[in-house]
């Protein structure tokens, strides 16, 4: 009922994968699963996800490019990227804060 055209690893992040398709490939990759799909199931529900397919921007590139795909499948990019994200940015707000004078030179003695 679902066929999900899988293009790797996710990049991106810290633990992304650091060698993957470009999305120009993947639009071939993904156009021919779904077109091998639909001969078997003319109704299945077509997918991508994976690879490069790592934020919404890639998302949209590949649904405005595949004819047929019905959207995008997220693991990563919807858990794991925006995590990281996050807390990246929370911890790069603390180091952001400096301590008053007085508290440095309590801090000192």
């Amino acid at each position: 009922d679902i066929v999900v055209a899988h293009m790797g690893c996710t990049s991106g992040g810290t633990i992304g994968a650091k060698s993957v398709k470009t999305l120009e490939r993947c639009v071939g990759l993904v156009q021919a699963i779904v077109d091998a799909a639909r001969r078997v199931k003319p109704d299945v529900l077509c997918l991508c996800h994976g690879g490069p397919i790592a934020m919404p921007k890639d998302a949209h590139f590949m649904i405005e490019r595949v004819e047929g795909l019905d959207g995008f499948y997220g693991a990563s990019s919807t858990e794991r990227l925006p995590t990281e994200i996050a807390i990246k940015k929370q911890i790069e707000d603390f180091k952001q804060l400096k301590l008053p004078k007085k508290a440095a030179k309590a801090k000192a003695k």
